[in-house]
């Protein structure tokens, strides 16, 4: 039982590590301002965009969840019903002892890459670096292995390693492709249809986001709050450069904590 216990501390030590520094690393590492212009018609403040994708992310794993429960016993690898049921001791052993699922190649291969590259996304879109963007998708995929699913099935070591390997992977193309799509005034192949059907699939979580009349409010008053806010640092002191909270200056580097309107 002591055993099972520092396994389980240091599962979740490790998990809060990694959210902490994924879900941090924009403002300690990147030297851009909050505002993104990826689309010059439509820029947003980064911190705001992450915010609201990862909440909305972490809402479609609850729902994932609720799904899954309802699946047959077998589906989740268990032969007898009893043991898929959501207890403290069933849950121990589900997430202390990691197995190869025997899921279909689509489900290991496609569907949790894909998954894996909305958790990419969600920071890659928020201005993250690749590196900052790939540990958010570990982090997340890895608090869906070990919490929501770790309650019905045990913690499957195909999918701690391709969601976020493989769905870092996509993710970068998606990004690459769908930036241009934007810049080129949503269009793939002289067409909106087909760049914003590109965008949507490729990219769920930005399209619902962006595209969706309260959300897209939400998203640009954050992104002229940011205007504001780098105007007014920059009259304030034309010698001292705003990075996402942190203040440099000739002499200086001073931590301004902000909150995203």
């Amino acid at each position: 039982m002591l055993v099972k216990f520092f396994k389980i501390k240091f599962i979740f030590l490790s998990v809060i590590f990694l959210f902490l520094y994924s879900s941090k690393s924009y403002s300690l590492l990147s030297q851009e301002t909050d505002l993104n212009t990826r689309d010059e018609n439509f820029q947003y403040s980064n911190a705001t965009y992450f915010s609201m994708s990862v909440t909305s992310t972490f809402a479609l794993l609850t729902l994932s969840a609720i799904g899954s429960y309802q699946r047959p016993p077998e589906f989740n690898g268990f032969d007898n019903p009893e043991d898929r049921h959501i207890t403290y001791d069933n849950y121990i052993r589900n997430i202390t002892n990691p197995v190869m699922d025997k899921d279909n190649f689509f489900l290991n291969y496609i569907a949790h890459p894909y998954a894996g590259s909305i958790y990419y996304l969600t920071a890659r879109n928020s201005n993250f670096s690749i590196f900052e963007s790939f540990l958010t998708a570990v982090t997340m995929s890895t608090f869906w292995e070990y919490g929501p699913e770790g309650l019905m099935e045990y913690v499957s070591i195909q999918d701690l390693i391709i969601t976020p390997v493989l769905g870092s992977a996509f993710g970068e193309l998606f990004y690459q492709v769908n930036t241009r799509i934007i810049k080129n005034n949503h269009k793939l192949f002289n067409s909106k249809i087909l760049g914003y059907t590109f965008l949507t699939l490729s990219d769920p979580m930005y399209a619902f986001l962006t595209l969706s009349p309260p959300l897209r409010k939400i998203l640009k008053q954050s992104g002229n709050h940011s205007k504001n806010n780098n105007n007014n640092n920059i009259n304030q002191n034309p010698n001292n450069l705003m990075y996402s909270g942190w203040q440099f200056s000739k002499d200086t580097v001073k931590l301004q904590i902000r909150f995203p309107i």
